[in-house]
């Protein structure tokens, strides 16, 4: 089931941002900032989430061609679906994000961020590394 996004009129808004910065692009940081403000007018508890690979090992994404290396992804979750260029604007139900969205899921960490100051010291933290 997608998101019921509230107006309707903001899932075409989360759909412009994806697509300008789509999965290839690496920018899902920039495209989760831009979507988060968003998620939490429609859900309070919405929050980003930061995924790394387990012991600093890439991520991978399923289901595209040739998928980039990722050192980090974030995504959006809001009403229990995470949101994203592999999600798309009707996002992917949290429960099974990880599972359905990446390779090598079990090595995939993931921490639920709450606010866009804390996401970006934290992936300052992974580039410092």
């Amino acid at each position: 089931m997608a998101i019921n996004w509230r107006p309707p009129g903001k899932r075409s808004k989360v759909q412009r941002i994806l697509k300008k910065h789509d999965a290839y692009s690496s920018q899902c940081d920039r495209a989760a900032k831009s979507i988060w403000p968003l998620a939490k007018e429609q859900d309070a508890d919405a929050s980003y989430w930061l995924m790394l690979g387990d012991a600093g090992a890439c991520l991978l994404a399923k289901d595209i061609p040739n998928p980039p290396l990722w050192l980090y992804h974030v995504c959006v979750e809001t009403d229990l679906h995470a949101i994203c260029s592999l999600a798309g604007p009707d996002g992917t139900p949290s429960s099974t994000y990880i599972e359905d969205k990446f390779q090598y899921a079990d090595a995939v960490c993931k921490a639920a961020i709450a606010s866009t100051e804390e996401l970006i010291a934290e992936i300052n933290k992974v580039l410092a590394v």
